[in-house]
């Protein structure tokens, strides 16, 4: 599946009370028995909670504090409205701080801002049935939101959750996104040049939906292949070097001299935003965003993509921690929850890394 300008916002007509039934029904999400520790949060990210308790966790605490996003209150109104209109509300507490017990007692602690980090403090309360779900593919892994080697220490499963499974296709999501911010610059992705810097589990998505926009796609900067480029998407996580800098294989300057008019559109991935501005190139996002981080969420396009990412993470917790209550060997839990396509492994550079696995 291509999914193309047409499908932008295209879900964020239904009400939620159809948007979640048929992705959990999908999923075969079950929860039922499980204790769920996650996050309160705004916006389009509202709806783990509820997920979860539709999905029939026994209790779902969630997390809330102020943030640029939103206040406590906000957090936890939304949540509970949501809660109240979708009958689950009894089985829902949104908390500023959570206890030694709630943490103790939970058996899928998911990897979500209001949660993290998940710091050995808050390794060493979980339990003996607990396990993390990133939330995400393992590839976007950040060691500042997670001590894994702890996780391993401690007995306690950490898996990522595979985007391109067929109940989820979020990876398909990016390419619409990147389109987004392309319209938001004023380029109509139709006729238009576009170099797209990068390789990861992105970038198909993306140069597939503007291609099939009717994009020009170029790969590299070589000769004048740059001249008259419209836009360029940067999109280089997990690397650390900037795609475009004075030492980068594309300088400030090139762009200057070959596509002056071009706007750069950071995705993910680093650039020398002073260069760039100081050649006068336009640049999106305003600020610099974490390294780590998309410059802007799946959220943007509405609830679905988030309401399936979130329900595809608690699937590998609920995965995860059905194995583990059936052996008392982590390697052996996480093995047999590999057999289930929904969950994603570490790679070995990984692993080396961060002394897991052994």
């Amino acid at each position: 599946m291509v999914l193309t300008g047409e499908d932008i916002g295209k879900d964020n007509h239904f009400p939620v009370e159809e948007l979640i039934p048929p992705i959990l029904s999908g999923l075969s999400l079950d929860l039922s028995g499980l204790n769920v520790l996650t996050e309160a949060a705004t916006g389009n990210y509202v709806f783990t909670p509820v997920i979860a308790a539709m999905a029939g966790a026994e209790r779902v605490i969630a997390k809330a504090k102020d943030s640029r996003h939103g206040s406590f209150e906000e957090a936890r109104d939304h949540t509970m409205d949501i809660a109240r209109r979708l009958s689950v509300s009894d089985s829902i507490e949104v908390k500023r701080e959570v206890s030694e017990s709630d943490i103790h007692e939970s058996d899928i602690i998911t990897n979500l801002g209001h949660i993290r980090p998940i710091d050995a403090a808050l390794i060493d309360k979980m339990g003996g049935t607990a396990v993390v779900p990133l939330m995400f593919e393992t590839w976007e892994f950040r060691e500042e939101d997670l001590d894994l080697k702890r996780c391993y220490e401690k007995g306690v499963p950490v898996l990522g959750t595979n985007e391109e499974h067929p109940k989820l296709r979020i990876l398909d999501y990016n390419g619409p996104l990147c389109l987004k911010k392309l319209y938001e610059a004023g380029v109509n992705a139709e006729d238009a040049k576009v170099m797209v810097i990068g390789e990861n589990r992105f970038s198909d998505p993306i140069e597939s939906t503007l291609a099939k926009e009717g994009a020009d796609i170029i790969k590299s900067a070589g000769d004048d292949s740059l001249r008259g480029c419209d836009a360029i998407i940067v999109n280089t996580y997990p690397s650390t070097q900037p795609a475009i800098g004075a030492k980068a294989a594309l300088t400030p300057e090139e762009i200057k001299a070959q596509a002056p008019e071009c706007v750069i559109i950071q995705y993910t991935g680093r650039v020398d935003r002073g260069g760039l501005r100081e050649a006068g190139i336009r640049l999106l996002p305003g600020e610099e965003p974490a390294f780590g981080h998309m410059s802007w969420t799946l959220a943007e396009l509405g609830p679905k993509p988030v309401i399936k990412l979130h329900a595809g993470g608690l699937k590998v917790g609920e995965v995860m921690t059905r194995e583990k209550r059936q052996t008392t060997s982590i390697k052996e839990a996480i093995r047999n929850s590999l057999k289930k396509p929904i969950c994603q492994d570490f790679s070995e550079e990984q692993k080396i890394k961060y002394s897991i696995h052994k």
